[in-house]
């Protein structure tokens, strides 16, 4: 219980994190963020300017936040280990 608010901001930072680098990569790389409709334009604004991999970054803290707001320690131990590999 006392582990759910932090978990529901976590995770909620964490998706607004990958949005805003997919909204970066749509919008001023004129692309998808993916293999199949790469962005055209290199994207070193925004939210890239201070992570390399924001989309990544973000899943990773949504995944640890939910896991927390759910006290799943499962759910915990298997964002983490993805992050290792």
């Amino acid at each position: 219980p006392e582990w759910h608010t932090p978990g529901l901001v976590l995770a909620g930072a964490g998706t607004l994190l990958a949005l805003a680098g997919m909204r970066a990569l749509i919008v001023r790389g004129r692309g998808l963020p993916m293999n199949a409709y790469p962005p055209r334009i290199f994207v070193a604004d925004g939210v890239y300017a201070f992570l390399a991999h924001p989309i990544y970054a973000g899943a990773f803290l949504a995944a640890v936040g939910a896991s927390l707001w759910m006290g799943s320690a499962a759910g915990l131990v298997m964002a983490l280990r993805d992050q290792v590999e």
